[in-house]
């Protein structure tokens, strides 16, 4: 036990504790007060530095063709545009990406890798996002084709729909015929890139899209696009 003597100076301590903790509350609220006044001017700040962004973003688009940048609601450029040479940008339009704040409604077009990025898209859906994600699905078929009319050659699988998540396969220029047997399918696909591997790659040409245009000008990119993985897979 402590004895009578001591208990002033603990009183003492505990009271300086009180008002280092009372200074540190203050002190504390002093900044979320700044935070707060801050961050309400955070719109103000950077709204009209997204437009200036949006607006310089707007106009590099334009110079763009549309199969790479345009989105499918803009039926002017769509109309305008006259499919020339093959295109192989290294990004994929796949949307739009909204910013909704303070009642403000801003649209940027969405990007996802594409030639020579090496990476794998997929989407990912619920039994609420199915459709979205269908159209998506549909939308990067179509685009990539318009991107290369003459220089893809496309593996549809669609075991679950027996094909109908791809109707615009009379369309395409090059689609491999479905034999029912989708590991078969695949190891067509294989083969053909193993052939290109053997053929045009070596330590200074590490991927296809590095082959020149002139070697490679009979040898289409493959894609393999895969619906309702894995349902009856």
């Amino acid at each position: 036990m402590f004895g009578k003597e001591k208990i002033p100076g603990i009183q003492a301590e505990i009271a300086e504790l009180q008002i280092k903790l009372q200074q540190s509350q203050n002190r504390a609220a002093s900044l979320l007060r700044h935070a707060e006044q801050q961050a309400s001017q955070l719109d103000e700040h950077y709204q009209p530095l997204l437009r200036d962004s949006l607006a310089t973003a707007q106009d590099v688009r334009e110079e763009q063709p549309p199969a790479w940048v345009a989105g499918w609601h803009e039926m002017e450029r769509w109309e305008r545009w006259q499919a020339a040479a093959a295109l192989e940008p290294p990004y994929l339009r796949i949307g739009d990406l909204a910013e909704q704040r303070n009642g403000n409604h801003t649209l940027a077009p969405g990007f996802i890798p594409f030639i020579g990025q090496n990476r794998t898209v997929i989407i990912q859906t619920n039994n609420q996002t199915s459709d979205q994600g269908l159209q998506l699905l549909q939308s990067l078929v179509i685009r990539t084709a318009l991107l290369l009319p003459h220089q893809a050659r496309y593996t549809l699988v669609d075991p679950a729909g027996a094909g109908r998540a791809f109707p615009m396969r009379r369309y395409l220029a090059q689609v491999r015929e479905n034999s029912g047997d989708v590991r078969r399918d695949l190891e067509g696909v294989i083969v053909d890139i193993q052939r290109v591997i053997e053929t045009y790659l070596d330590v200074q040409t590490t991927s296809f899209e590095k082959v020149s245009h002139a070697i490679r000008l009979n040898e289409p990119y493959q894609f393999v696009f895969a619906a309702d993985f894995p349902k009856n897979y």
